[in-house]
């Protein structure tokens, strides 16, 4: 055979590669026949045409050698170009505000959920609060000091990992009630006092 490829040329380990020979001949005309022998980081570890993420890693380095044979004879073995796997981006599925409702006293908390991470990396997440659509803070809580009655809130995730970003995903908004005044306490002045005849009135002996 003239040369050995891997399809495609790169991915991750939700891809399955393909070793690809190419360039068969054979003076006695003998149907095209082939083994194979994929290596990951060197190390033998599958003699199929194909390899999934079962058998590597993101940054595992991927060979695939293939010997053409004839029934009769084996040919001269051709190893592919190396192709290294690349990191797959993590992903979530929502964001919510907690609470809900709230006032300039109220810390609101940025929660996502959904992690997903094909290379099986620990969550991680980058936060980014907007109050009335002006970037803010950039961590999971914001407090009454960075937003006033009556701003909107959002919240911004995007889950990281190492070595790449996930698409980012927005909460509902959430916007910030009115406080209702309030007072510590009720007294009556003068604590004493009596009653104060009405004009006109009469007594009686």
């Amino acid at each position: 055979i003239a040369s050995v490829s891997i399809s495609p040329g790169t991915g991750n380990e939700d891809t399955t590669f393909v070793c690809v020979p190419s360039g068969w001949s054979d003076d006695d005309g003998d149907p095209a026949g082939y083994t194979y022998q994929w290596m990951v980081n060197s190390v033998a570890v599958a003699t199929s045409p194909s390899l999934t993420g079962t058998s590597f890693n993101s940054g595992d380095v991927l060979t695939c050698t293939i010997t053409p044979s004839d029934g009769q004879e084996m040919g001269s073995p051709v190893t592919s170009a190396p192709v290294t796997v690349t990191n797959s981006a993590p992903s979530i599925t929502s964001v919510v505000i907690t609470p809900s409702s709230g006032y300039e006293s109220t810390p609101f908390l940025c929660t996502p959920s959904g992690w997903a991470d094909i290379d099986g990396d620990p969550p991680n997440y980058q936060y980014q609060w907007t109050v009335d659509g002006t970037p803010s803070v950039t961590i999971a809580t914001i407090e009454g000091s960075s937003f006033d009655k009556g701003d909107v809130l959002t919240c911004t995730v995007t889950p990281v990992d190492a070595s790449s970003a996930g698409t980012p995903v927005t909460s509902a908004p959430v916007t910030v009630d009115n406080t209702p005044p309030a007072i510590t306490s009720a007294a009556i002045s003068p604590t004493s006092g009596n009653a104060r005849r009405a004009a006109g009135s009469a007594s009686v002996r």
